[in-house]
């Protein structure tokens, strides 16, 4: 074996450390419809606001290795801020932040949820979505963004929000 093949591993580490170092690929909600149907991921929008506490007690669940990793291999994943993208606040029917919204590749809902979670709770989200989007996008359900707005449109597919977890809108404290 020549002598430079015995580096490859520790470069392949390194990278993959540096990757992780780099945090979430945050792309914009353009980009992630165009991008996530090519590479056949779900969409994954954070909805958040800079005046929410639980917002901010998220950045630190965005920096977990096992969220960094999860998100960046499995998910298309965009960052919104309200106040700076209402139009899509408004789209997807937000009314409190932080909101996370799965979409299947093709941006038919998947479902949502509530609230701050740290990274072991945020991990067994993601875990679900991806579950629950393997059913709902193979089989072209779901809703899309249109139609994602107002009660009853969203009301059916968030029964999955139950199943999300049961702690979806749970008492928080700093």
């Amino acid at each position: 074996m020549p002598r430079w093949a015995a580096t490859l591993p520790l470069l392949a580490a390194l990278l993959a450390g540096v990757a992780l170092a780099q945090g979430v690929t945050w792309v914009s909600y353009e980009e992630a419809m165009k991008l996530a149907p090519k590479e056949g991921k779900p969409i994954y929008l954070y909805f958040y606001s800079r005046s929410c506490p639980y917002c901010a007690m998220m950045e630190d669940t965005f920096r977990d290795p096992a969220v960094v990793r999860l998100l960046n291999e499995r998910f298309v994943a965009v960052r919104v801020d309200v106040g700076q993208r209402p139009d899509l606040a408004d789209l997807y029917g937000i009314m409190g932040t932080p909101t996370h919204v799965f979409l299947c590749p093709n941006g038919t809902l998947i479902g949502w949820a509530l609230s701050y979670r740290d990274p072991a709770a945020f991990v067994k989200l993601l875990n679900t979505a991806l579950e629950k989007g393997s059913e709902r996008c193979s089989g072209g359900r779901g809703e899309n963004a249109s139609t994602a707005k107002g009660g009853q449109e969203v009301g059916a597919p968030l029964s999955v929000l139950a199943s999300f977890a049961i702690g979806a809108v749970t008492p928080l404290t700093p």
